[in-house]
């Protein structure tokens, strides 16, 4: 099976393009946010592990649905991810650790998870990684290639939706309001 290898590869390339565009409009961003946010702007570069990590933990889970593996992923993500923030805000809280190391951590807590998920797929055999174009890969490429892109659509919208109001809040009034 040809496709974990062809969703990690496509999702590497978005994620570069993406942090290429980030870097690119880094000045932009600093003028929006810098008056308003300024713990946004002087943790700007911990967002990418932190959405690196989110999208390698996306095509994990969703690789594991196809394996019909559906508990050990929503376990990680629900269960898993939950009790490392918890450790995390203790760990804070009782002053072991201070804020700077606080996000520093926070933005590897989908690491965290995505390294036991492999762990857990390489224990089964079911992680593997294969360039070689299979012949439903082949037969069905335009139709993956659709849908694909439909489903990415479909999730860039919603993303965009949820998180858009926070954004321009944040730009214009700030993290304190």
């Amino acid at each position: 099976n040809d496709l974990l290898s062809w969703n990690l590869l496509v999702s590497l390339l978005g994620f570069l393009i993406f942090l290429g565009l980030s870097l690119y409009f880094k000045d932009f961003f600093i003028r929006k946010f810098s008056t308003k946010s300024p713990l946004l702007v002087q943790y700007y570069y911990w967002i990418f592990p932190f959405g690196f990590f989110f999208l390698m933990f996306s095509v994990m889970e969703a690789y594991c649905w196809s394996l019909k593996r559906t508990v050990i992923s929503n376990f990680l993500k629900e269960a898993g991810l939950r009790l490392f923030t918890l450790v995390l805000i203790s760990l804070f809280i009782f002053k072991f650790i201070d804020f700077n190391l606080f996000i520093k951590l926070f933005s590897f807590t989908y690491g965290l998870i995505l390294l036991l998920i492999i762990l857990y797929l390489y224990k089964k055999k079911e992680f593997y990684f294969s360039f070689k174009v299979s012949k439903v890969t082949r037969r069905l490429k335009k139709k993956m290639v659709i849908f694909g892109l439909f489903i990415f659509a479909g999730i860039a919208i919603s993303t965009i939706a949820a998180t858009i109001d926070s954004i321009i809040i944040s730009s214009i009034i700030g993290q304190t309001a």
